[in-house]
């Protein structure tokens, strides 16, 4: 691709909490285009495979938020301005909620 596989536009501009995660989560995916989610959904169910594999490979869900969200939407941008690190954290909780989840 030649661009992150979730566009910028598509991170969250508000406060993700547990109350509005399930809504973001669908109007998220929806905002993909085809081929981005297709990718999305590829490497989602690729960790999630990994996420059965926790003791030997000592992966989290934490762990594997966070490397979705710095290679899946960072790219090589690393805009470090407080803004960005709120989208950052709500996407980490997004990213969660898809590998717990069998939303996808």
């Amino acid at each position: 691709l030649s661009a992150t596989v979730v566009p910028s536009n598509l991170l969250p501009t508000l406060e993700v909490d547990a109350q509005n995660l399930q809504g973001y989560a669908r109007t998220f995916l929806e905002g993909l285009p085809p081929i981005h989610y297709n990718v999305f959904v590829y490497i989602i169910s690729f960790f999630r495979e990994c996420l059965l594999f926790q003791q030997s490979n000592q992966l989290t869900t934490a762990k594997l938020a966070r490397i979705c969200v710095s290679c899946l939407v960072s790219g090589n941008q690393m805009d470090e301005s407080k803004q960005a690190n709120q989208r950052r954290s709500g996407m980490q909780l997004l990213m969660v909620h898809f590998l717990e989840s069998s939303l996808i």
